[in-house]
């Protein structure tokens, strides 16, 4: 699609007035580039809107390109967003077995080295899992990241998880239970606020849980991304929390013995009010201190 008609297709709300969830999806997969690269025996699909230096983004478990769906049309007025499914994830194929974080990481190495020119710097921004994923998938183009953002990153934290009581969407005998089990396990991990969990929020989570195909708890190392951002010393890295999020509390007990013990330097901003899926739940904020970070680290 020619970039005028691309960045038509984005204005708006999120969803504009009177939009379905589902078309408001179609308008942001339809206008996008799609990208394909190996993975595994099959591929890996990205999608990129906009021109400009690129910023990779990188989501959350459970979840796909569209963890980012009200973020994306900001950013991209701007820079080259290339948001992909991460293996097992999304519309993504299994990454080769046996799973294993390196894997993973092998996939989104590959793929960067396809569609971006050797040497062409880049922000990587990572949400919850995919913070992990973003800072080891940095490690490999150390010379080349301009910055590192991670928006709830959990595993900044010495704590396995949070406590939770989650209903079964798989156990749901109707649509309607199914889609009341995915607006309660909202409230519950990813959004504080109730006007927050719209139409939109529980139709992504209800089209994501179903594709997610691996369990990347049982082979992502629990040190994983410390041991990522001590190599990565000398990138500029933020730390977006939202107040509300139950790793965030973790996360301050966990600080002096994981981030400064490390000398990792991270800037750490934010939010209240808000819980896990903070690029969604306060995308204004977010998208604000993104575009401010990445023109202040170009």
């Amino acid at each position: 699609m020619p970039l005028e008609k691309q960045r038509e297709a984005l204005k708006g709300g999120v969803p504009r007035y009177g939009e379905t969830p589902a078309d408001c999806v179609s308008r942001f997969d339809t206008s996008a580039e799609i990208l394909k690269t190996p993975c595994g025996d099959g591929i890996m699909v990205w999608r990129r809107w906009g021109e400009g230096a690129p910023v990779l983004f990188f989501h959350g478990n459970h979840g796909s390109w569209t963890h980012w769906i009200r973020n994306i049309s900001v950013v991209a007025e701007r820079y080259s967003v290339f948001c992909a499914d991460s293996p097992g994830l999304g519309d993504s194929s299994l990454p080769p077995s046996p799973y294993s974080l390196e894997c993973i990481i092998d996939a989104f190495e590959i793929g960067i080295k396809d569609l971006i020119s050797e040497k062409v710097p880049f922000h990587f921004v990572g949400f919850s899992y995919g913070s992990a994923i973003a800072a080891n998938t940095a490690l490999r183009f150390k010379e080349r990241v301009k910055s590192l953002t991670m928006c709830a990153s959990a595993r900044l934290t010495a704590t396995a998880d949070i406590p939770r009581v989650m209903k079964s969407w798989r156990r749901a005998s109707t649509d309607e239970d199914r889609w009341e089990a995915h607006r309660h396990n909202l409230a519950e991990m990813m959004i504080a606020k109730p006007e927050c969990i719209d139409d939109l929020a529980v139709y992504l989570q209800s089209k994501n849980a179903p594709r997610a195909r691996i369990r990347t708890k049982e082979f992502i190392p629990r040190d994983s991304l410390i041991n990522a951002l001590i190599g990565l010393r000398g990138v500029p890295m933020l730390n977006i929390w939202g107040k509300e999020d139950g790793f965030f509390r973790a996360f301050l007990e966990s600080k002096t013995e994981l981030i400064d013990a490390n000398n990792i330097e991270v800037d750490v901003k934010t939010i209240a009010n808000v819980s896990h899926w903070s690029p969604y739940e306060a995308s204004t904020i977010v998208n604000a201190w993104l575009m401010e970070w990445f023109q202040v680290h170009d």
